[in-house]
């Protein structure tokens, strides 16, 4: 097997002093991808791929930020009772075995003090692995997303993780997945899975509701706290926004600024917050947005909407976060 080309690395944020506390995590890019989380597959069903080493046992392989690959053993199954087993399995009804992929904290000190406390769902993942499912987990990095989930039948997402994953992780997911591949959800705060439904994962289609989505998700990582959109005039430019080249690279493929109505913008943002048509003289109110925190648990961003009028005398609303 000849060595992997390594191209570079990306820096992430500090390890905080909590170790199990998720982050954006430093990573390592090579130059094929793709060809890391194949050993991860191998390795996941026991074929090592170095021939010259023993075959590995089953189990659920982690692909490290640094990219090195990890087996998680998983016991036999004539070792696990059925009722234990089967109430995990039951979620995945299926003939043949599938290929999963998670998303979860993979910081290798947290995996080895505790790898459960680390992936809160790993008896998930043991009892699919056990079960004869192919299991991979990674920390979800854009350099390796598609690599990671292509040609999975089921992505597994740690709320965690969402702060540190792309705009349209979703979308790129959908893209690379096997037809009628499944995403769900655990919630850290509740412990639970939930399977996203098609109205969720759909991709909206207009360009003014796919616009202000984006607009509020950049603002919320910017690191100015405020803008403004002007009716009659071109929206604001999300490239003065965002830092990451994922999110500019997706931005630049997929918002034309020029079909952006600029007016219909406005109103949609105003109808979110409150704003009727027996509301004629209100000028602020607040637009709440519910979000993923880094501890996994879901809380909200509020942004506060003043509307007036520029010099020239158009309709002009501030967004401040």
């Amino acid at each position: 097997m000849s060595p992997r080309k390594h191209v570079r690395s990306i820096e992430g944020d500090a390890t905080p002093s909590d170790i199990f506390q998720p982050h954006l995590m430093g990573v390592e890019l090579f130059e094929d991808m793709d060809e890391v989380f194949l050993e991860a597959r191998q390795l996941a069903a026991g074929q090592h791929p170095d021939p010259e080493l023993d075959q590995a046992k089953r189990g659920v392989a982690t692909v490290t930020p640094g990219r090195l690959i990890m087996l998680d053993p998983c016991p036999d199954r004539v070792s696990v009772p059925e009722d234990e087993l089967n109430s995990m399995v039951t979620m995945l009804p299926s003939k043949s075995p599938l290929n999963i992929t998670a998303v979860s904290y993979t910081n290798i000190e947290a995996l080895t003090t505790d790898m459960s406390k680390a992936i809160p769902f790993r008896g998930y993942l043991l009892a699919w692995a056990t079960a004869g499912h192919n299991v991979i987990v990674f920390e979800g990095n854009p350099s390796a997303f598609e690599s990671g989930v292509r040609d999975a039948d089921v992505l597994l997402m740690d709320s965690g993780m969402l702060p540190f994953v792309q705009f349209n992780w979703v979308e790129a997911a959908q893209r690379v997945m096997r037809p009628e591949g499944q995403i769900f959800l655990h919630d850290r705060k509740t412990f639970t899975l939930s399977l996203f439904s098609k109205s969720e994962i759909q991709t909206e289609s207009d360009v003014e509701v796919n616009y202000g989505a984006l607009l509020l998700r950049s603002l919320m990582r910017a690191a100015q706290s405020s803008i403004e959109v002007t009716a009659g005039e071109k929206v604001p430019d999300l490239l003065d926004l965002v830092t990451k080249f994922t999110d500019r690279d997706f931005i630049s493929r997929n918002i034309d600024r020029d079909k952006v109505n600029s007016e219909k913008l406005i109103d949609s943002f105003l109808h979110k917050a409150g704003w009727r048509w027996y509301t004629p003289f209100k000028t602020s109110g607040v637009l709440t947005l519910p979000v993923p925190l880094k501890d996994g648990s879901h809380g909200k961003w509020e942004f506060t909407l003043t509307l007036t009028k520029n010099a020239a005398g158009k309709k002009q609303l501030r967004i401040e976060r």
